[in-house]
């Protein structure tokens, strides 16, 4: 019953407006009060989520005898709901091709200026590093790594940040200390399907000259780092062309010197 109610969530309903309809779905047509004996919601919210429920097509009012009965449509009617909202969806993305070229004309860039975005705790850098460094313009990600940042973020964000790693056909260069406690992270990420296609390039530095505590990602015009600490951990993004030129060359520097997996 929760998996349904969230794809009926999906679809545009609230909780409420998803307990009232699957109400009307096992228990048939009823009246306001049936309803809300059913699903425990007051009245006056009733009639509120029911004519949400009814633009939306999912309910129809009837004329009873004892006065007005509520009936849901057949369930596989929604399918042509869905079918709509894929249609408007189209139609929309299609008036945003139209726009986007008068939108980029009025953009203006940022200037010598720097940017800095801040991000606090696990959920920030998942935000960090899903929502900025995944939407990088240029293919090319180059950076140096710790073992802790994954193990922080946890393996389904990592999946979730590779299938869209994946999907936008970014090629990532990074450096790692060759440390023991990274063998383990290495030898995963040499048996990787992003690895073996070429879309993540390895090297590896000695422990005694490289052995980083953060994480850095030189994308676009940004340098981002993010440090894994005891407690809270936190990174910042500095957006200025300026300083990721800068830290591109001391990144080069490395990879020079660095020995390719």
């Amino acid at each position: 019953m929760n998996n349904t109610i969230k794809i009926l969530r999906k679809l545009g309903l609230n909780k409420k407006e998803a307990k009232i309809y699957l109400s009307l779905i096992k228990s048939g047509p009823g009246s306001v009060q049936d309803i809300s004996r059913s699903t425990s919601i007051n009245r006056s919210t009733i009639y509120q989520r029911l004519e949400n429920l009814k633009g939306k097509g999912l309910v129809i009012f009837e004329k009873g005898e004892k006065g007005i009965i509520i009936r849901a449509i057949h369930p596989s009617k929604i399918e042509e709901v869905i079918k709509k909202k894929v249609t408007k969806a189209k139609k929309l993305q299609n008036e945003y091709k139209d726009i986007l070229p008068n939108l980029l004309s009025l953009f203006q860039p940022e200037t010598a200026e720097a940017k800095f975005m801040h991000f606090e705790g696990v959920k920030g850098l998942r935000r960090m590093i899903y929502d900025f460094e995944m939407e990088a313009q240029d293919k090319n990600l180059y950076g140096y790594t710790t073992i802790k940042i994954t193990n922080i973020l946890g393996n389904k964000f990592i999946k979730k940040y590779h299938k869209k790693f994946f999907e936008k056909e970014y090629i990532d260069h990074f450096i790692i200390s060759d440390n023991e406690e990274n063998e383990d992270y290495i030898r995963n990420v040499t048996n990787s399907k992003l690895f073996k296609r070429k879309r993540i390039i390895v090297k590896t530095l000695p422990k005694d000259i490289f052995n980083p505590s953060v994480s850095v990602s030189i994308y676009d015009d940004k340098y981002a780092i993010s440090l894994m600490k005891e407690g809270i951990p936190f990174g910042v993004i500095i957006q200025n062309a300026e300083i990721a030129d800068h830290q591109m060359e001391v990144f080069r520097i490395l990879w020079e010197k660095a020995k390719e997996i």
